[in-house]
């Protein structure tokens, strides 16, 4: 591990990669690396070939397909909620309001009380 190479001995992968640093965190050294083919991003050599190996990508996009067509739709989930909501909450009761005017005394009345005075 001579690091008078390079400017860091502990770096990013992209520092690996353009060589300013001499490993990653993880130990792994610019020959570990390589520029992946679909996303052009730096990945471990090892990870990359395991995962064509062992079609993860193929795995993944599957389970996710599958999982989307069971899933409703939004509008679908929204009308289930507001259905679902709208039976779970009872009618609520408006209490009995005496209307305004019961209380008061028309003006006519009033008129008619002070002219039998």
């Amino acid at each position: 591990m001579s690091s008078t190479k390079f400017e860091k001995t502990i770096g990013s992968r992209i520092q690996v990669w353009k060589g300013v640093a001499e490993q990653t965190s993880g130990g792994l050294r610019k020959k570990d690396l390589r520029k992946s083919a679909s996303r052009n991003k730096i990945v471990s050599k090892k990870m990359s070939d395991n995962a064509k190996a062992n079609n993860y990508l193929g795995l993944y996009l599957n389970t996710k397909t599958k999982s989307a067509v069971k899933r409703p739709t939004p509008q679908k989930r929204t009308a289930q909620r507001t259905a679902r909501r709208s039976a779970e909450k009872t009618p609520k009761k408006t209490p009995q309001r005496s209307s305004p005017k019961a209380n008061t005394v028309r003006r006519s009345d009033r008129l008619a009380a002070t002219a039998k005075k």
